[in-house]
Order: C-alpha cells, then structure tokens, then sequence
C-alpha cells in the first residue's frame, strides 16, 4: 500500500489551508489630515443628525449622494451616523479616479467591507460627476431611481469652477432640477473647494459676479455689507469684473467665490414654480499645499422647502399675515456666513484635546480602511500647517 506521501496528492495539496487578509495600507492621503475629520464629525454629520427629525423617513433610507475616495471614507461615517439611529442608508457614488489594478482591488475591497453597511441598491458609478450634464446618460437613471436625496455631498479636489471641468455646472444644475421636482422636504448641499483665484475660472466667476452685482444694485444695505466685506468701496455697477475680483487679497477673494456660488444658487431655485430657499449654514476653510492663506472651502447649504401660502379671492378668509424670507435677506445671511468661516487649520492648531480627539477617530477610520495607524499620530502632528 502506498504511503500518503506517495500518493498522488501527497506532495500538491497543502496540509492545512490559511487565508491571508489583504495587506495594510501604508501611505497618508491629504484627507487623512485629522481637519479632515473635524468636517466629517462636526459638520457633515452633525448637520445631517440635525435633518433628521425634519424628514419624514418612516422606515425608508436616508438617502446619500457623494463623490466617494477609495477609502470610502465619508460613507463610512454615515453609514456608522445612521446605524446609530438605526435608519437605513442608500447610497449613490461617482468615482473615476485613474486606476491602477491595485486602486481598483483596494476600491472593490472597500466596497465589500460597506456593502453591508448600506442597502442592496446603493451602488458607486465609475463615471465623473460631470456625467449628469446629460440627462439620457444611464448614469441619471441612477439618480432617478435612488435619489431624491437627503445629503448630496460634492467633495472635489479641485474648484467647482476649474477651467477642466466645464459639466461641472450644468450637471449640478440637472441634479437640483431632479431633487426639486421629486421631492418637498429639506435637504442638504455640502460642497468641497478650491477657491483661490488661480483656480477659478472666469467663465463661471464672470455669472457668479453678475448676480453679486445685481444684488448690489437693488439693496443698498447688500452693497453696504458687500462693502465692509472688501474692506473697500464695492465698485459700481458694470465695473465688478473678473480681473478686479481676481486682484482682491486672497483671505477676501475666497469669500467673495463663496458668495457669488451661494447667489447662483439662490437665483437658480427662486425660479422654481414651488419655490424653496437655500442658507449658508457654518462652514470651513482651509489651506492646501504650502499655501499660509486658506484656499479650499467646505461649504454646507440647507436647503428648504417655502410653504405655499393660499389666499382667498373672494376675501372670506382673511388674507395671510406671514411673509415669506426674502432673496434679499438670503443674500445678505449669505455674507455674514461668509464672513464668519472658521479656520480649520488654526482651529486644531490651538486646541490640542481636539487634535488629540480628531487622531483618534480618524484612526478608527483608517483602522476600517485597513491602514497601518501605527505611525498616524506622528504623521498627523507632523503634517499641522504653519500659520
């Protein structure tokens, strides 16, 4: 009889199976930062718990639009929000960052590691966002089907407005046009930025400018705080161009950016036949590269519903005494929000329980995405910008 090291099988077959897990990342991404986790924590998710009780879930999923990295990082802080609410989360993604074969395996493991985090139907697009520039793109049938959606979270690299991104507006636009059609609850717009003037192209800064300037002619009081905003005199009526708002000091020029955005936006959804308000709610800024003055904006916006108002004709009802919020007042709420950012930098800078604390979630995270942390703190406070 053979022996079973003479078998066939004797020497092919191992004797016991192990399965390796896939290795540790290494390497820290700018969105590592722990600032960066201060605006998961306590901007989009804090915001996001404060939405809750104006929506009417009913046992239906909060429903998340983003722009997800291949940490997946921002829907691993919702999904974890919600799960402590115990309310579902439906997500739809865009991700096209060029792919390497280990990018794509390091995407599809973090896809798995989430999948049961969300519901079945979430699903991540490998399409850039400006895809919904065209409604026939299958892409939208997504955004049809899933949305509409409670957060939409635009969180870009570069500005908005960059001159290689020209579908950035008209999809944004096709993307409102769908939330307001579809649905008469609030909702949120984060929107992450460059915002400094080498970044912004002048095509979209030349309408953002227009509707500043427009403002400017029909409120006295919106020029006078547009004004005190500059530190100088607003220039009058046709002479608010790009050039002059690209000369401005760079801690102003970002706010004006903020402000003319915010204004587009406004115009956009005053158009609307149900109309709705938009307001600017606390947001950040901060500095990129080696950059000493903030060029990157994390903006958050509530979106709202205005309540219909029925007046009776024939006057048997007293006429209602309620006014609704002007655009002129949103406009000007616009600037103080503006005025009024907070530097993350020197936020985390000076208060050193909050780095400690921003580490520590932030390391749990990356934990999640398979990072080594064991380095993180050093590199994290190694990596605190010089102000």
């Amino acid at each position: 009889m053979p022996t079973s090291s003479d078998s066939l099988i004797g020497g092919i077959a191992p004797r016991t199976i192990t399965h390796q897990g896939p290795a540790a990342q290494a390497s820290f991404k700018p969105w590592h930062k722990p600032r960066k986790q201060v605006v998961r924590s306590r901007q989009w998710t804090i915001q996001a718990k404060s939405l809750l009780p104006h929506l009417n879930l009913d046992g239906r999923p909060l429903r998340y639009l983003s722009l997800p990295g291949p940490d997946m990082l921002d829907i691993r802080v919702f999904a974890s929000m919600c799960r402590a609410d115990s309310i579902p989360l439906r997500c739809l993604g865009f991700d096209d960052a060029p792919d390497s074969a280990a990018e794509r395996t390091e995407r599809s493991i973090s896809w798995n590691e989430i999948s049961n985090l969300i519901r079945e139907s979430s699903t991540i697009l490998p399409d850039n966002f400006d895809v919904l520039a065209d409604k026939k793109a299958k892409a939208f049938t997504h955004v049809r089907e899933l949305g509409p959606f409670d957060v939409i979270n635009l969180d870009f690299c570069k500005s908005i407005s960059c001159s290689s991104q020209p579908k950035t507006h008209e999809a944004l636009f096709n993307l409102l046009e769908c939330q307001i059609n579809t649905r008469r609850e609030p909702w949120l717009f984060f929107l992450t930025s460059r915002a400094d003037a080498h970044s912004v192209a002048d095509g979209p800064l030349r309408h953002y400018l227009d509707n500043v300037e427009a403002n400017a002619s029909s409120s006295g009081n919106f020029r006078t705080r547009m004004s005190e905003l500059l530190a100088s005199p607003l220039p009058p009526a046709g002479q608010v161009s790009t050039s002059w708002c690209k000369t401005l000091p760079r801690l102003v020029f970002p706010k004006v950016f903020a402000i003319g955005f915010g204004k587009w936006l406004l115009k956009i959804l005053e158009t609307a036949h149900s109309r709705w308000t938009i307001h600017m709610q606390d947001s950040y800024w901060y500095r990129t590269g080696s950059s000493r003055i903030p060029d990157m904006l994390s903006l958050s916006f509530l979106v709202k519903p205005v309540p219909v108002i029925l007046c009776d004709p024939s006057k048997l009802v007293s006429p209602p005494t309620s006014q609704p919020v002007s655009e002129s007042d949103l406009a000007l709420d616009l600037i103080e929000k503006s005025h009024g950012f907070i530097d993350l930098d020197a936020l985390i800078n000076a208060d050193s329980a909050l780095l400690s604390s921003m580490i520590s979630e932030t390391s749990a995270l990356l934990t999640q995405a398979r990072y080594d942390v064991n380095g993180y703190s050093t590199w994290a406070r190694s990596n605190l910008p010089r102000l």
